[in-house]
């Protein structure tokens, strides 16, 4: 591996399908080890319930994972790797597992909570005027909490960040929101 690529890296964001099979999870191990060596924070989204319920199961998946600094769980993905009942029941159970947690919940917003924080907090949705297409609205979402988080907003704040960005990408057609114009 390239080690140049983590000169001026400020976050590893990867994504559960790494996990997913035994062929590819030694290479996501390596990743998400190498960015903790490095001081790198890692992110990661679970990315299918279905996929790693099947291989190499939840315990497996948390066990593989554990360490990154926030996880971006679907209420489903969330409520299967925790086996919890609720969405904030979950976000507590995997602080056990990550230093915080942002689990998306669509039109109801999202819970988060952190080892700072660890009381979950509801976000509300930012409800765009009219939705276009919800392809990488939970991607949107990500990028909006992470670019908050990386310029030192608390995980509440970063969330209502996430919901701004995710409300523009669900007003656009495909994943990128049109770019802001240039003065």
């Amino acid at each position: 591996m390239d080690k140049s690529c983590w000169s001026k890296a400020e976050v590893l964001v990867l994504t559960g399908y790494c996990f997913t099979a035994p062929t590819s999870a030694p290479g996501g191990r390596a990743l998400m080890a190498e960015a903790q060596r490095r001081g790198v924070p890692v992110v990661l989204d679970p990315a299918s319930g279905r996929l790693f319920g099947a291989y190499p199961g939840t315990a497996l998946f948390r066990e593989q994972t554990s360490g990154a600094r926030w996880l971006f769980p679907s209420s489903t993905e969330a409520r299967a790797l925790a086996e919890a009942d609720s969405d904030h029941q979950a976000a507590r159970d995997l602080l056990r597992s990550y230093h915080g947690v942002a689990v998306t919940r669509g039109a109801a917003g999202c819970v988060v909570a952190s080892r700072d924080a660890p009381d979950p907090v509801t976000v509300a949705a930012v409800r765009p005027e009219g939705i276009v297409d919800a392809t990488g609205a939970g991607d949107a979402f990500a990028a909006g909490f992470l670019y908050a988080c990386l310029r030192g907003h608390p995980p509440e704040a970063a969330a209502r960040k996430g919901a701004e960005v995710a409300a523009r990408a669900l007003a656009t057609e495909g994943a990128r929101p049109p770019l802001p114009p240039t003065a």
